[in-house]
């Protein structure tokens, strides 16, 4: 059951009100549930508050950890590639990308699968197998090895799935540009400046990405540059909280603003760039902690 659960809080498709019943259905078969919690949702049935109110009890009621359901995420995007071949997709991985790149162009996947069979940005033939990443997850997996060992840290599994996601993004908006370029799509219908910054913030991060792993294959330790060991350890701060802790945190925030307002007027008032710079981490530091907290508190944004 508890597996079952982590399933549907990493699975966000589908509609609302089936994911809410479900939901429902798995946090009444919770054997640590809140019996108040539970006639309260029968009550006010399926809101977007309470289906994120819902998907926070039934990790209470599991005992349930927000890196398990990241590394859920990072497993099934990984199971179906692992007896795959060469690096090439599915048949089913290349119909979703096909359709991730129609979508947001508004054309068609056979004109799409035309367009990125004739040739690359590079002039090469492309074939719609390996649209997503010619370095490919599944060369990932034999170019760093640890990633099948047991003890391979959880952020580095994590950072995986956002890589292939990142790349995934590029190729797509590459793809996009190569349609404009070779007259499937007219420049007037795309924001080609868009699509140029979509191209490079995702080939940035999929590259810090790899900074990363490379580092932990050579010298067996984390690097820790990337944003995400500051979330993860965020989060589990968060999730070690007693709801006194959380709630003194919250109130404590608007002082903890009011300060740094002042500072930053004057750090400003003063042109001294690096302690803006310093103002402004901690600040946006804090509203992603006050993000978790809220979300803890079953309090909307």
């Amino acid at each position: 059951m508890r597996n079952e659960v982590i399933a549907f809080l990493a699975d966000k498709s589908g509609d609302k009100f089936e994911r809410f019943k479900k939901g429902f259905a798995l946090y009444r078969d919770a054997p640590m549930k809140n019996p108040s919690a539970e006639r309260s949702y029968n009550v006010l049935g399926c809101k977007d508050e309470t289906l994120k109110s819902l998907e926070y009890d039934l990790m209470k009621a599991y005992n349930i950890k927000e890196r398990e359901v990241h590394e859920f995420v990072y497993n099934q995007q990984t199971e179906a590639k692992q007896n795959t071949d060469n690096g090439l997709l599915t048949a089913d991985e290349a119909a979703g990308a096909l359709k991730l790149v129609g979508e947001q162009l508004g054309v068609t996947t056979g004109d799409l699968d035309h367009a990125l069979n004739v040739k690359n940005l590079d002039n090469q033939v492309l074939g719609v197998e390996s649209i997503i990443d010619q370095e490919g997850q599944y060369s990932l997996r034999e170019k760093y090895p640890f990633l099948k060992s047991e003890d391979c840290p959880a952020e580095l599994k994590i950072l995986v799935a956002d890589k292939i996601t990142a790349w995934q993004n590029y190729t797509a908006a590459r793809a996009q540009i190569e349609l404009v370029q070779d007259g499937s799509v007219k420049p007037e219908d795309v924001d080609l400046n868009e699509l140029a910054k979509q191209a490079d913030e995702n080939y940035a991060k999929n590259e810090a990405i790899t900074k990363e792993l490379d580092h932990y294959l050579e010298f067996n330790e984390l690097l820790g540059e990337h944003p995400i060991f500051f979330q993860l350890q965020m989060q589990r701060e968060v999730e070690e909280m007693t709801t006194d802790e959380l709630i003194k945190f919250k109130n404590a925030t608007v002082k903890y603003f009011s300060d740094n307002k002042k500072k930053l007027e004057k750090a400003e008032a003063a042109q001294d760039e690096k302690v803006i710079v310093k103002i402004n981490e901690a600040v946006s530091k804090r509203k992603s902690k006050l993000s978790l907290v809220n979300k803890r508190l079953g309090i909307n944004e």
